[in-house]
């Protein structure tokens, strides 16, 4: 079973940030991050990025939206990470 594990885009400090709690109401998704220099913040409208479950080949999570490149050959094609009902 793998590990259900969100993450947020955090505008003001313009970095990714680990989600504690999510909070859904109204249709609005509503987010509070741990961030390393000021403890935990709310984040309103957020788009939550669920964790896959996969790491690439440095051990680095890959969550939903993330852009991946496949290394085949000499060029690789970026991807973008989606969740797909029909694949899935």
């Amino acid at each position: 079973m793998r590990e259900i594990k969100f993450r947020v885009w955090d505008p003001a400090e313009k970095q990714m940030c680990p989600v504690i709690v999510a909070d859904f109401q109204d249709n609005q998704s509503k987010a509070f991050c741990r961030l390393p220099k000021s403890g935990a913040q709310e984040i309103f409208s957020a788009d939550l990025m669920q964790y896959t479950g996969v790491k690439d080949k440095n051990g680095v999570e890959i969550y939903e939206g993330d852009i991946i490149r496949p290394q085949s050959g000499k060029y690789g094609t970026d991807f973008e990470i989606k969740w797909s009902p029909i694949l899935c």
